[in-house]
């Protein structure tokens, strides 16, 4: 459900551009307005860390940016999807990997280091 979450296009056997990507997140805060949750902790964050997290963990001012915005503050979520959204038309947003695939990479690592290849 995590992959389909990031990437709704994977329901298709595609792949969201950036710019898609932005929208896509743009999209769910717009329903997030029209459909506000009731909850103490709403959903809101938790869902765009999803789709953001690309570009999250490749910068770390933008990851503790995010980091700093209320959970319930629409629009500081917003702005903050906006200031991607500047970034990606600058050529200055760097994507890293997909939340999906955080912990195939992080494995990976583990495994280099818990058995060294002997030379």
């Amino acid at each position: 459900a995590e992959g389909l979450l990031e990437n709704p296009a994977l329901a298709e056997g595609g792949e969201l551009t950036d710019l898609q990507r932005l929208g896509l997140a743009s999209e769910y805060l717009a329903l997030c307005r029209q459909m506000p949750s009731n909850l103490p902790y709403p959903p809101y964050k938790p869902h765009l860390l999803k789709i953001l997290y690309r570009y999250l963990e490749c910068d770390d001012e933008l990851h503790e940016r995010f980091s700093r915005t209320k959970g319930t503050d629409l629009d500081s979520i917003e702005a903050f999807v906006a200031l991607l959204a500047a970034r990606l038309q600058e050529g200055n947003l760097p994507a890293g990997t997909p939340w999906y695939r955080r912990w195939r990479e992080g494995k990976r690592l583990v495994q280099q280091v818990a058995n060294p290849r002997k030379r």
